[in-house]
């Protein structure tokens, strides 16, 4: 049952366990991606990297990019031994794109950010006053 896993891992500069339950899985066809909330119990006060969650959560639902995965919101619980996150996994890139923020696309390297002075991001913004809507994409 895809709905609520409880996955064990066993890293190798942690000697305990860590547990994941899924749960609230939403299967959302209209924005092309699969959204749940993740609860991360431990049983030491130890931290683990979104990027180890990122694969391992790639391992799980066989995920070929793990750059389709985007994990936010991540919330340590009072005592420290549980945390909770919003995982969206993406289709496809293209879906990725479109439906994501900024910078969570810098975030898992599907954008690239672009290095401005500070003079040219004010000319900038104040050009894209003069448009609304569609025209300020361009």
């Amino acid at each position: 049952n895809k709905r609520i896993f409880i996955l064990k891992l066993f890293m190798t500069f942690v000697n305990e366990c860590i547990s994941i339950n899924a749960k609230k899985f939403r299967n959302n066809s209209l924005l092309k991606r699969k959204q749940f909330l993740i609860v991360i119990n431990r049983q030491k006060n130890i931290n683990i990297s979104r990027e180890s969650l990122r694969i391992e959560l790639a391992k799980y639902y066989k995920i070929k990019d793990p750059s389709l995965i985007f994990i936010f919101g991540l919330k340590n619980h009072f005592g420290g031994l549980k945390s909770s996150a919003f995982v969206y996994i993406y289709y496809n890139i293209q879906a990725a794109r479109t439906n994501e923020p900024k910078h969570r696309l810098i975030k898992n390297n599907l954008l690239k950010l672009e290095s401005q002075s500070s003079k040219q991001r004010k000319e900038k913004k104040n050009k894209m006053k003069k448009y609304f809507g569609v025209k300020k994409n361009l």
